[in-house]
């Protein structure tokens, strides 16, 4: 039981008794003892207390994973599909620039076996070279996009300063 003394200090005490009854059942003598337990419970409303915030912060705790979780699951899908609508521009690069610069290229060799004349080999060769040279330019372009030589470079933030740049 609790109780209050002077001075509003609250003590907590346990009492055992016990009763000796007679052959007829009547009470005649009560011994017993009275412990003073306020320190062990002040210890155990402490401890509640310490379990109700842990419980108070583990839910938090537990919303803020669950919304991160939620915010990863997101991120995951706009990086598939930054990663596909990229794979489509790849190809796109790839078949509308890069490939027909080689067909063409082809066909400039082709040209350049049949030509007899020195003026139209050498304007054959000309469109061959021209052909080539912007083959090579989307070649490196597209490299340089997809792996810049930069981010090879130490230091995170020379990197994400020409990565802003670009």
């Amino acid at each position: 039981f609790r109780a209050l003394l002077p001075g509003e200090r609250v003590v907590w005490r346990q009492r055992i008794r016990r009763v000796e009854r007679d052959a007829a059942g009547n009470a005649i003598r009560i011994t017993g003892i009275d412990f003073d337990i306020t320190e062990r419970k002040q210890t155990e409303i402490a401890l509640q207390a310490a379990r109700h915030a842990l419980h108070r912060r583990a839910r938090v705790r537990e919303a803020v994973l669950r919304q991160r979780g939620e915010q990863l699951t997101r991120l995951a899908s706009v990086l598939t599909l930054t990663e596909q609508q990229e794979r489509e521009r790849l190809a796109t690069v790839l078949h509308d620039e890069l490939q027909q610069f080689l067909v063409g290229a082809k066909f400039g060799l082709d040209e350049l076996r049949t030509a007899v004349g020195g003026l139209a080999r050498g304007a054959a060769e000309a469109r061959l070279a021209d052909l080539v040279q912007r083959a090579l330019e989307v070649t490196r372009t597209l490299v340089a996009e997809l792996h810049p030589a930069m981010l090879q470079e130490p230091g995170l933030l020379d990197g994400l300063r020409w990565l802003a740049r670009w």
